[in-house]
């Protein structure tokens, strides 16, 4: 009879732990990337990395790697309570870049205007017809190209 009380307690015991450390892993896990403070992994022109896509060369964009780059505005939107960003790929008819913005980066959005070139930083995630960056935010950083 002792034997048969001992595994239900074992099997508590670790379903316990193992909750604890799920609950743990995910509640201290940050929301979003803290993209301002980290270094981008490659800086292009929105039409360079558009054209890059376009003739199927190696990209020097990895997904998932850190990029920053510079563009014109080509559409704001805030469809499904996401603010997005478009930016112009070069041609009219082009592909472009969506930037998915960080929710804390509405008040600077608001300031922008259709056609203002900006440079945005954020997370390379893949290429549909478009490339998609997630966690962006506008960046003031200035280079010495």
């Amino acid at each position: 009879m002792l034997k048969k009380l001992r595994k239900p307690r074992i099997f508590l015991i670790l379903a316990i732990v193992a909750i604890g450390f799920f609950l743990f892993r995910n509640l201290t896990k940050p929301d979003i990337l803290n993209i301002a403070e980290m270094e981008p992994q490659v800086y292009l022109a929105a039409d360079t990395l558009i054209s890059h896509f376009r003739n199927w060369e190696e990209s020097p964009v990895k997904p998932e790697s850190i990029v920053e780059m510079e563009g014109v505005i080509k559409e704001i939107n805030g469809l499904n309570g996401r603010l997005t960003i478009l930016l112009e790929g070069g041609e009219n008819e082009s592909p472009s870049i969506i930037c998915d913005m960080q929710a804390n980066q509405k008040e600077i959005v608001s300031n922008l205007k259709l056609k203002d070139t900006i440079r945005v930083k954020g997370v390379f995630k893949g290429l549909l017809k478009d490339a998609v960056f997630l966690n962006c935010i506008i960046s003031d950083n200035q280079r010495n190209d």
